[in-house]
């Protein structure tokens, strides 16, 4: 956190997630039926997160209140794995840790995943009186696994909020002790899919020529989209907070 100016602090933050996996399994031949099993394999993943906020503070008069913020937020996934197998082995000894030695080389598997996700933020707060409350905020949010025309999605969102509580008319209604009423309205996104959905996709499939010869070909397994976009979800919601008795009850409908 880094203060500007009055009222004005900048916060920036950054993190780091790192997996790395070994995937180990030796099934060792035991009776003279036994072929015996071993695999070696390895996953790996990076996921980095960088926020960059600002807020400002600031109170005008006795009456009127506002917070600021506004921010850029970047966000990366790299997952990657590989896995090998076989079967026959010539020897408990050396377990899954020479795989050339057995007599049969299972066809290996590996994969690679990359998202990004870019996002524009703001939220404005104001309070009048400490009694009428209203909040505005808006969202940009860009993600590299929808279609080339509809990667960025953008979100809006309100509430207004009144204290009845704070209210002249309410000073006498001592088993009151807050009474608040809310409403808002939203839309909000997801990113619930997987990578390269809105891409043409291939998958390789072995078959057999006229000599009996194996090849290795490639099959149409997704067809591009560049129109793929975000999920959004809107919401209203009305809402009453109330405390009774010094808050020693409280109730939210």
């Amino acid at each position: 956190d880094i203060k500007l100016l009055e009222g004005l602090t900048f916060k920036t933050l950054a993190s780091i997630e790192y997996f790395h996996g070994i995937n180990d399994y030796f099934e060792p031949v035991i009776f003279s039926s036994d072929k015996g099993y071993a695999s070696d394999g390895y996953d790996y993943q990076n996921s980095f997160l960088s926020e960059n906020t600002l807020n400002y503070i600031k109170n005008f008069g006795a009456n009127h209140s506002v917070n600021l913020v506004g921010g850029f937020t970047y966000q990366s996934f790299l997952g990657r794995g590989a896995t090998a197998s076989v079967t026959g082995l010539a020897t408990n000894t050396t377990e899954n840790y020479n795989l050339a030695s057995a007599s049969t080389i299972n066809t290996p598997s590996n994969y690679i995943s990359e998202w990004k996700l870019l996002s524009w933020l703001g939220r404005a707060n104001y309070s009048f009186k400490g009694k009428y409350l209203l909040t505005a905020s808006i969202r940009s949010d860009g993600s590299s696994r929808f279609g080339a025309n509809h990667k960025w999605g953008i979100f809006p969102s309100g509430a207004v909020g009144w204290r009845v509580s704070e209210e002249e008319f309410m000073k006498a209604v001592s088993q009151i002790s807050n009474l608040k009423l809310r409403a808002s309205y939203g839309a909000t996104g997801n990113t619930a899919l997987n990578p390269y959905q809105s891409l043409s996709r291939l998958s390789s499939v072995k078959y057999i020529v006229s000599n009996g010869t194996q090849e290795v070909g490639w099959t149409p397994t997704g067809i591009s989209n560049a129109d793929l976009r975000w999920e959004t979800t809107k919401q209203v919601d009305f809402g009453l907070d109330m405390g009774l008795f010094n808050d020693r009850i409280n109730v939210t409908f």
